[in-house]
């Protein structure tokens, strides 16, 4: 009996540190392996995911993305072309509506000699002519956006109008001097201004005649840009980009090729348009006369070079140079000389000059023909930007009065000789190295053409 309790009590004894020292073991270690089980199904899942979406699937998610928002830009497009096209369209619907329609009925009721038939021509027939070529264009963009959609060709539709405008558009051009000029011809007739006025008059929305003339010349890049534009928000994949980049290519070698035929009719309506604007404009509107360059410029007197008060428009033609000033406070402008440019000399500031304006405003920048030029030492310096022109007042010896069409020239004396036959100095500051260039190389050329011309008579 006592050895059967003694060997139960070991039993127990036994059992019970068994059981003390297993069972916590056991616990820990089946809390950390679960965790640790499920960290690493969690991550077995995540490599899962990546391994069955992987990097192409990813870029070709997010360029998909900007796929679609393409497409979206290029719907915009169209509608903005569609919406430009429609008042373009209004534009030339209300100039032969109300102009062309009633000119020579006007002609017949009130003055037979105001203006010629061949004049209502000359006038509305290059306009006349784009409008069909319009028309189809935004009736196929009207057609083409009602079923837009990602995969949209609209190449077709461009090419269509690339060849519509070919011919058209040349002969434009090429009649556009003879429209100004018939214009400007027709503008100095009361008759016909009287007749434009009351057209105006009758319906407000109508803009200056001289409006439509010139507004199918402002347009003609926009048609350019918009392509190029489309072909870069089409992706290479899509079925409609390779029509598009050589429909694109097309459009841009035009453009170039007529940019300077373009420029060049701008040019000459800037000259009708100045000769309406500034009072008592010597500049007429001629068959070679062009308008270059105009800007605000301040003309120093030789005599006083830190008066900076005279503030001049400067107007540059291919084959003249005039300044305005403005009539007390308002904007008209009023002629006031010409500056000589036969056998002128184009020079750079004097360098006393330059010196005597930076002195006048200590050292400062204070006005807006100074500019600020860095040195090596990293120390803001004053320059004065502008030229001088230096000019004969008179070339000929054997003249005893002034010949030279000048008024108020404003011009300083060089020399001691008589004020009829000597040099003039004219100063002119602008208000940036830029625009200093921009004047320098204009006057430049039309000196030289001037000078040649002049020089072979």
């Amino acid at each position: 009996m006592p050895n059967h309790d003694a060997e139960r009590q070991l039993h127990l004894s036994t059992a019970s540190s068994t059981a003390s020292t297993a069972s916590p073991k056991s616990d820990v270690g089946s809390t950390t392996d679960y965790y640790s089980d499920q960290v690493m199904d969690d991550l077995s899942i995540i490599d899962d995911v990546y391994s069955s979406y992987d990097s192409e699937q990813l870029a070709w998610a997010l360029d998909n993305q900007v796929a679609n928002q393409n497409d979206v830009f290029k719907e915009q497009m169209v509608q903005q072309l569609i919406q430009a096209e429609s008042q373009f369209l209004g534009d030339l619907d209300a100039f032969h509506t109300h102009f062309a329609a009633t000119m020579p009925h006007f002609q017949v009721q009130k003055n037979k000699l105001a203006f010629l038939p061949e004049d209502c021509d000359i006038l509305f027939r290059p306009t006349q002519s784009l409008i069909s070529a319009h028309k189809s264009l935004l009736d196929e963009l009207r057609q083409r956006l009602s079923i837009y959609g990602p995969t949209q060709i609209t190449s077709d539709i461009f090419l269509r109008f690339y060849d519509r405008m070919d011919s058209i558009y040349i002969d434009y051009m090429k009649s556009f001097p003879l429209s100004l000029l018939t214009l400007d011809r027709l503008q100095k007739r009361n008759a016909f201004v009287k007749f434009t006025e009351t057209c105006r008059q009758s319906h407000p929305s109508l803009k200056p005649f001289g409006y439509y003339i010139r507004l199918p010349l402002t347009r003609i890049l926009l048609y350019t840009q918009t392509v190029d534009r489309c072909t870069q928000l089409t992706e290479p994949s899509h079925p409609d980009y390779t029509a598009l980049l050589k429909t694109t290519q097309q459009y841009k070698t035009r453009q170039n090729h007529w940019q300077s035929s373009i420029n060049d009719c701008l040019s000459h309506y800037k000259v009708y348009e100045c000769y309406r604007l500034v009072q008592n404009c010597p500049a007429l509107v001629t068959p070679t006369r062009r308008l270059l360059l105009h800007s605000e410029l301040t003309h120093i007197n030789p005599d006083l070079p830190t008066d900076f008060s005279d503030q001049r428009t400067y107007i540059l033609y291919n084959d003249l140079l005039i300044f305005c000033k403005r009539r007390g406070d308002t904007n008209r402008l009023v002629y006031h000389g010409i500056v000589i440019l036969d056998q002128t000399v184009l020079k750079p500031l004097d360098s006393k000059l330059v010196k005597k304006i930076i002195n006048a405003n200590g050292g400062q920048r204070k006005r807006s023909f100074f500019g600020i030029r860095k040195q090596a030492s990293q120390q803001a310096a004053p320059e004065v930007y502008g030229l001088e022109l230096f000019f004969q007042f008179i070339k000929d010896k054997d003249a005893t009065t002034f010949l030279n069409p000048i008024l108020n020239y404003g011009g300083g004396v060089t020399n001691n000789v008589s004020s009829s036959d000597s040099l003039r100095r004219h100063i002119l500051l602008t208000s940036s190295l830029e625009e200093q260039e921009l004047w320098t190389g204009h006057l430049q050329t039309v000196i030289n053409a001037i000078t040649s011309a002049h020089s072979i008579l």
